[in-house]
């Protein structure tokens, strides 16, 4: 399966106008990518457990009582909160329009920015049905984590993009948009109703 991917995107290589230093450089990091979808089920358990998502929303509401995720521009009035579980083969955010989201999972837990502690970031790559709908998974997050960064004090993740317009983070040779993740550690650990939570896995419920 892994091979039949790589040769796939080799071939679709060829017919693109790049160098061959660009395309030597797409197969390595493409193997990469899909070296990740390999990791060991125990594994990514290990850390979905550990390492929790967390995302930054805007402080008021959308006129339908959506919560607005923050993908661009940080600002000081964002709120950050911790989801409630949720598939992390799934998207969390679902199209809204290009610069309008909402967040699936109601009721999440708010977090105490006074205790992050950012402890390292990394580029991301997230796969999507085609290049104007963003649909970053958990599972992408915690399997691409680079593995020059201990795992040890790194309890949370967020999801930052260059820019709010979904196409300017769309890399179509990739077929993939492109995040810059967070990793922070928090002071103390996760609250224990994070931490306890249930783990879900290609719809499948596993009990902490």
């Amino acid at each position: 399966m892994a091979n039949n991917e790589l040769k796939e995107f080799r071939r679709s290589l060829e017919n693109l106008y790049l160098s061959s230093e660009e395309k030597l450089s797409y197969m390595d990091l493409m193997g990469k990518l899909v070296e990740c979808d390999q990791m060991p089920v125990a594994e990514l358990y290990k850390r979905a457990q550990n390492i929790k998502p967390i995302i930054r929303l805007e402080g008021e509401k959308d006129t339908d009582g959506n919560y607005i995720p923050v993908i661009g521009d940080f600002h000081n009035n964002d709120v950050l909160y911790y989801l409630r579980p949720f598939d992390i083969t799934k998207s969390y955010l679902k199209e809204f329009s290009r610069q309008m989201f909402a967040l699936r999972s109601r009721q999440p837990f708010k977090v105490d920015t006074s205790k992050l502690v950012k402890v390292a970031e990394f580029t991301c790559y997230h796969k999507c049905e085609y290049q104007g709908q963003l649909m970053p998974t958990a599972y992408e997050v915690l399997t691409q984590i680079p593995d020059s960064i201990p795992l040890d004090h790194v309890d949370a993740f967020e999801l930052s993009f260059d820019s709010d317009e979904i196409f300017s983070v769309y890399d179509s040779v990739l077929n993939r948009h492109v995040s810059n993740v967070i990793l922070y550690s928090v002071k103390g650990g996760l609250p224990t109703r994070v931490k306890t939570q249930d783990i879900i896995v290609d719809e499948q419920r596993i009990c902490y």
